[in-house]
């Protein structure tokens, strides 16, 4: 009698594999991965999200719909249509307009994505996938604690805090009504916006209101804010050196608040040849032929 044996060989899709995987609701699950999926993991906030999301979900409390992640999906080079083709598949939806390339200090690129938090071992474990990080960590404005950070209150506490010096900012353009609350009366203005065409002292902002907040920053009083301060530490919003003196120089245009070439030379030369300043401030740049100091400005 002759015997037949049929061996039978399964071909394992890794990405079949992919499907398995059910949804992590502790950490523990995580810890448990093999340390070449773990070490993919860039952000512990993003592991914290995801389990709260699916936890939520499992337990009715958000919709399939809420139980996502915006992430940030790290490559080594431009996905193929082939690996965005596998996010697809598992439901991972990427944001191909916002693919950022390698550069020599940071060198994987990466794109946006949205990513259903049940698939995110599955995201982990696709091959060319390197890095997954959380597309939303909260960024918040940090200028109002500037100065604590730079440590100004210990140089105000040995009564340096900018009484005698002159600062000249030059910028877009100045909103007057400050005067006599958040900066000082009769500060010392001139406007170059429009040099040399047209030299006077009308430095109000028309197009913007940064060259106010740089202002503010260097030497606002912070006067206006002392009653409405409670997301500043329940101080007033201060700059860095609040008794300064002003001088403003406007080198900002009133069409695009761009500043010329002669607008921010002249305005140089003035602060120092004829306002005599001692710091000046120019929050301004632009794109020359040699970034070595070479250029008339």
């Amino acid at each position: 009698m002759m015997t037949l044996i049929f061996i039978l060989i399964f071909i394992i899709n890794p990405y079949n594999l992919l499907a398995q995987y059910q949804p992590i609701t502790e950490v523990g699950q995580f810890s448990k991965l093999k340390s070449d999926i773990q070490s993919k993991l860039l952000s512990g906030i993003l592991l914290k999200n995801v389990i709260e999301k699916n936890r939520a979900y499992l337990n009715n409390e958000i919709s399939k719909d809420d139980a996502v992640e915006n992430v940030i999906i790290y490559y080594k080079e431009k996905p193929s249509n082939e690996e965005l083709s596998k996010l697809l598949q598992i439901g991972v939806k990427p944001f191909i307009n916002t693919w950022t390339p390698p550069l020599p200090n940071h060198p994987l690129g990466f794109i946006i994505a949205t990513m259903p938090t049940d698939k995110f071992l599955s995201l982990l474990s696709i091959e060319s996938v390197i890095k997954l990080s959380t597309a939303e960590y909260e960024h918040y404005p940090n200028n109002n604690s500037a100065t604590s950070q730079i440590r100004a209150n210990d140089v105000w506490a040995q009564g340096f805090t900018g009484t005698g010096v002159k600062v000249a900012v030059l910028d877009s353009g100045l909103d007057s009504f400050y005067e006599g609350s958040d900066l000082q009366n009769n500060y010392q203005k001139r406007d170059y916006s429009n040099y040399p065409t047209t030299i006077d002292d009308n430095c109000e902002n028309i197009v913007t209101g940064h060259g106010t907040h740089v202002t503010g920053s260097v030497l606002g009083r912070g006067i206006l804010s002392l009653s409405h301060n409670s997301n500043n530490g329940n101080q007033p919003f201060k700059g860095s050196a609040p008794n300064a003196s002003l001088v403003f120089l406007k080198i900002g245009n009133d069409s695009s608040a761009g500043a010329s070439s002669s607008a921010i030379i002249a305005a140089v030369h003035s602060a120092v040849d004829t306002f005599n300043a001692k710091i000046i401030s120019m929050s301004y740049g632009g794109w020359y032929d040699h970034h070595d100091g070479s250029s008339a400005t």
